[in-house]
């Protein structure tokens, strides 16, 4: 026979040889050689041995066995020989006999065995026998089972029975045990298969309690309920099937080998540490993967599956699970759908398709790195990992990671707080939130706000941006026709006809689309235009660059502002230093405050109005020009002419004119009473105009000091509200409008 010699000695002068599978040969020999041959060999007073023979022969079985003896200190063992087939019947327990302490069956017999075996007996079964066991227990007490034989069926409903099989096919059914062995109907069974076994192990019964640690290719099928103190516990080491029935509750289950486990029952817990197939139909169970490249189908509700090795393909569908990826559950395959799930993704290079779960409760946690999910319309997303991809058709995101990829659309929220991230905002979303840095959002919808720094937002369809932060320094591109609110330092340009406040912070703003309005609030800010504008200012210093036409009204800060092509009209603010230039066409300019610089427009009618501060500078660059002087007295305002008709308008305190091409000079309005003006480049063709009701008092001719070391030929003109005017290097008459009296004579 195949396996290991084991050898034990009958009697003083019998020693029987027998071949086992040889995993169990070395228990083997030391239980026989301690329970028989050393108090054989080495009698005790106390315990005494006796070793009975039943040979079967070939032949028909003779069943009539007799009683083991009756000395209450003797164990007695029967020796089972020959090769018969057919039913052994062992007596039954009496109290005056007992029964046997052990069978062993040496030779490959087809035999069942039926009757009983006593508390801490044991069955030792050798190579080569088929073996039915139907013995019960007389008390309870622990009997063994060695199964070493070729195909034997353990039918088993003791009490703390240990089964080792190690060879053969072999199958074990386990119930619980009688009321007479234990009242709670529980076995406490343990059994083992080693490597190169291959066994049929079914568990029926309400309270079994079995532990079964499974070394062979086993199919192990669990259909007891387990609930309880001592529930199922399953190891297996081997690659085996498991079965745990709808009715089975509470088991503990270990897989080390490539193993295929289907759990049907409830309140499971299972660890995996090898490749195994799981298919989890029962709700409440616990399942652990530490090991291998598993495959996980679990349709039962509240099932938690932990993942902590690389490979893995998970199907999680039963609702109110959870499913958790450790930092070793790399290049997962992971399938979740159902109501009200929760997962946290803690491996790297995952692929999560989660579009079919249902329930605001759902929620994905991702914490690893290189992960790709996509989800659906319910729960919510927030990453904490680095260089993951995201894709939502309505879930809520949240991203605090680094480098991640977020795809959105329909969400109630999205969340970009992380850092260089970039998130893609579809249609039907509501709020973006930006907090993070580096971060680039493009969106087609949705409120994009927050106070982001050093990012980029794209706005187009329905979206709208409001950044906060003085110092963000973002990029920000619109298309969309939403109204805008930026502040921080950011770099704006938009296309859209919504309007754009620059609430805060030193921002750069482009327009351009056709039709666009801005509002500037505090810091300085800079605008260029290639359409029509329309700014409102306030406390903010702005630099603008006009378009094909600019309507720009201040408050406060001052301006620096150059026309496009078309018409401008801008209002200085009223801190003044205010330098507005018109473009190419119309330009009306008004500065505000003091220290103003007008510079009219190329063509068209131009109106250059000097602030109310004095120390003004107007000059005409074009066209028709308007130049009106200062308001206010003891100002001083400079205005040149162009190639153009030149208006010049006195105003108080001093005036010094440089006429242009054709120069028409109003004196006498009342601003401008007591005024004192210079007009250098005056000509016949030039005209002064006094308003009426004042005249003409004296006129004179003489030499003027031009600066310092510089004398001029002057004709001096004295009007009656007191102002002086100084024509200088005229060479002809002066020209006066008809309401002039007396005649000026030159």
């Amino acid at each position: 026979m195949s396996g290991s010699q084991i050898s034990f000695v009958a009697s003083s002068e019998i020693t029987d040889t027998f071949s086992i599978a040889s995993p169990l040969a070395p228990s083997v020999q030391t239980l026989l050689t301690n329970d028989i041959t050393t108090l054989i060999l080495s009698p005790n007073p106390y315990v005494g041995v006796a070793v009975g023979t039943l040979d079967t022969g070939s032949g028909v079985i003779d069943t009539s066995i007799a009683a083991p003896g009756t000395t209450a200190s003797t164990g007695y063992f029967e020796e089972i020989t020959g090769t018969a087939s057919g039913t052994l019947s062992l007596p039954a327990f009496s109290g005056a006999g007992g029964a046997f302490a052990g069978l062993i069956v040496t030779d490959p017999a087809t035999l069942t065995l039926d009757g009983s075996i006593a508390e801490n007996g044991f069955l030792i079964l050798a190579s080569g026998t088929n073996i039915t066991d139907n013995l019960v227990q007389t008390r309870p007490g622990q009997t063994s089972i060695y199964a070493g034989g070729t195909s034997s069926t353990l039918n088993v409903s003791n009490i703390n029975t240990q089964i080792v099989v190690g060879s053969g096919k072999n199958t074990l059914n386990l119930s619980d045990a009688p009321a007479s062995l234990s009242p709670s109907g529980y076995t406490y069974d343990n059994i083992t298969t080693d490597p190169g076994t291959t066994n049929t192990i079914n568990v029926t019964g309400a309270l079994v309690g079995a532990t079964i640690t499974s070394g062979g290719t086993d199919l192990i099928n669990v259909a007891g309920i387990g609930a309880g103190a001592f529930t199922d516990m399953i190891s297996v080491t081997g690659n085996s099937t498991i079965n745990l029935a709808a009715t089975e509750s509470g088991a503990f289950v270990t897989l080390a080998g490539q193993d295929i486990l289907d759990i049907g029952g409830t309140g499971n817990s299972v660890s995996v540490a090898a490749s195994s197939t799981l298919d989890v139909t029962g709700s409440g169970n616990d399942i652990l993967m530490t090991g291998g490249t598993d495959t996980v189908m679990a349709s039962g509700s509240a099932t938690t599956l932990t993942v902590r090795t690389a490979g893995a393909i998970v199907s999680l569908t039963g609702d109110n699970s959870y499913l958790g990826l450790g930092t070793a559950a790399t290049g997962a395959l992971i399938t979740i759908a159902g109501l009200d799930q929760t997962a946290n993704i803690g491996g790297s290079a995952d692929t999560i398709m989660a579009s079919g779960v249902t329930g605001d409760p759902s929620h994905i946690n991702i914490f690893g790195s290189n992960d790709q999910l996509t989800v659906g319309s319910a729960g919510g997303v927030e990453i904490l990992g680095g260089n993951d991809t995201v894709s939502s058709t309505g879930a809520a995101v949240a991203d605090f990671g680094t480098h991640n990829t977020v795809s959105v659309s329909n969400a109630p929220i999205v969340y970009l707080y992380g850092t260089d991230g970039t998130m893609t905002v579809g249609n039907g979303t509501t709020y973006v939130m930006t907090n993070g840095s580096n971060n680039t959002v493009t969106a087609s919808s949705g409120i994009v706000r927050g106070q982001m720094t050093d990012g980029a937002v794209t706005a187009s369809g329905t979206a709208s941006v409001i950044l906060g932060n003085s110092a963000a320094n973002d990029s920000v591109m619109i298309t969309s026709n939403a109204n805008n609110i930026i502040e921080g330092g950011d770099q704006v340009t938009t296309s859209g006809s919504g309007f754009v406040d620059l609430a805060g912070g030193n921002n750069s703003l482009t327009f351009t689309g056709p039709t666009n309005i801005a509002f500037t609030s505090n810091g300085s800010d800079t605008i260029e235009a290639s359409g029509a504008s329309t700014i409102y200012g306030s406390n903010a210093d702005v630099t603008m660059r006009g378009g094909t036409s600019t309507s720009f009204n201040n408050g406060s800060g001052s301006v620096s502002f150059i026309g496009g092509s078309g018409a401008s009209v801008v209002q200085g603010g009223t801190n003044g230093n205010n330098n507005l230039s018109g473009g190419a066409g119309a330009a009306t300019l008004f500065g505000a405050g003091t220290d103003n610089t007008l510079t009219g427009g190329h063509a068209g009618l131009n109106l250059l109005v000097a602030g109310a501060g004095g120390n003004e500078s107007l000059t005409a660059m074009g066209g028709a020009t308007t130049l009106v002087g200062s308001t206010v007295p003891g100002g001083t305002t400079s205005m040149t002419g162009a190639a153009g008709a030149n208006s010049f308008v006195l105003g108080a305190g001093s005036n010094l004119i440089t006429t242009g091409a054709a120069n028409t000079i109003f004196a006498g309005d009342p601003a401008a009473k007591g005024s004192v003006t210079i007009i250098q480049g005056w000509t016949a063709a030039d005209q002064l105009d006094i308003a009426p009701g004042i005249t003409v008092t004296s006129t004179s001719a003489g030499l003027i000091a031009l600066s310092p070391g510089t004398i001029g030929i002057a004709s001096v003109v004295q009007l009656s509200d007191g102002s002086t005017l100084r024509f200088m290097g005229f060479g002809s008459s002066i020209t006066t409008a008809s309401n002039v009296t007396p005649p000026i004579i030159s």
